[in-house]
């Protein structure tokens, strides 16, 4: 599944994905967890990415340590958010597990949670004011995984001759993400040298971007391919079937919601005609990410045509429909390779 696009490696990470009935008391959730690790491993991807968030089963430092125990090349692709650790517990985990497993995390650093969420919480921070505080999570977390004598004071977090009994060398460090589109993102981003995980967006939007943008770009989406555009339309139609309260729930939840992303995702739906790009799963309730629909070769051509305009890394949400999206996925990276032979060796 990894990819080389005009001698750049291009990860091709996964969102780990588990159908509501494996959550029940017997610890079929864990059972199906390591079938989806396994397969994940099977199928060439470079990683699978957790999530965060209250109603999350399981705890991302331990399902990096099942990754790391279990898979032998998976690198676990983990969210970070503030509200729910101090920076030197991050950071001293981060080290534990990358010194154990050999390998460098990939981390997703996140500001908050759902509206529901933070309120639980009790986080009452503004929009903006995550975000600075992210930004001082980040640098104390890079900092003491490569430093002495840790001392930093900054509006939320201050630390005073603080180190880890353990640091990485520069191999090991973790690979960092941002997940936003606002500015305030984008000062993060730029202010810590982040690679910025977006949710995919269609190529009009990507080349004006890439005119512009000043960091590493990731995209988040999914996938539902088959061999022909037909088969994959009512692939979509028995995935997303018509359900005006879901559908009104995720309207009502994203107005309510300070996600900028979730906002223009929303507007975007309202006028776009399903095409490829498709926003038909998110705008009905059924996923968060927008998704490619199509033939394989249909799927295989946008992917294409995002890394020609400068996409750096791929999340893929793999739908739980019931059928072997595994399969039907690698089809479409068949087809991405068939692309890239078939491309001039001069206009590569």
């Amino acid at each position: 599944m990894n990819i080389t696009f005009n001698g750049k490696f291009i990860p091709v990470f996964n969102l780990l994905g588990i159908k509501r009935e494996h959550q029940d008391p017997d610890n079929a959730i864990y059972r199906s967890v390591e079938e989806f690790i396994a397969n994940s491993e099977a199928y060439g991807y470079h990683g699978i990415l957790l999530p965060e968030s209250n109603e999350g089963l399981l705890n991302p430092w331990f399902f990096a340590d099942m990754v790391s125990h279990q898979a032998r090349k998976l690198h676990p692709f983990i969210a970070v958010n503030p509200v729910y650790a101090h920076p030197f517990y991050t950071a001293k985990y981060i080290a534990n597990i990358s010194l154990f497993s050999g390998k460098p995390l990939y981390l997703n650093y996140i500001t908050g949670t759902g509206l529901f969420d933070a309120r639980s919480l009790g986080d009452t921070e503004t929009h903006d004011a995550k975000y600075l505080r992210l930004l001082e999570y980040l640098q104390i977390v890079n900092r003491l995984l490569g430093e002495d004598d840790v001392t930093y004071e900054g509006k939320f977090y201050q630390v005073k001759n603080l180190s880890l009994p353990q640091r990485l060398e520069a191999s090991l460090l973790p690979r960092n993400f941002i997940a936003g589109n606002s500015e305030a993102a984008l000062d993060v981003i730029n202010n810590t040298g982040a690679t910025r995980l977006a949710m995919a967006m269609p190529l009009d939007d990507l080349k004006a971007l890439n005119l512009m943008k000043t960091y590493r770009l990731g995209f988040h989406f999914g996938i539902l391919g088959r061999a022909d555009t037909e088969t994959a339309t009512e692939a979509l139609s028995v995935y997303c079937p018509e359900d005006q309260q879901k559908k009104s729930l995720q309207q009502l939840t994203t107005r309510k919601s300070a996600v900028v992303w979730k906002k223009e995702l929303l507007e975007k739906s309202k006028n776009m005609v399903a095409g490829t790009y498709n926003l038909i799963p998110f705008a009905s309730g059924y996923s968060d990410v927008p998704y490619l629909v199509g033939s394989y070769k249909e799927v295989a051509k946008t992917i294409h045509d995002f890394l020609q305009h400068g996409l750096d890394l791929m999340v893929l949400e793999i739908p739980l429909t019931g059928a072997n999206e595994f399969y039907h996925i690698g089809q479409v990276f068949a087809h991405l390779s068939d692309l890239q032979e078939q491309v001039p060796a001069n206009m590569k």
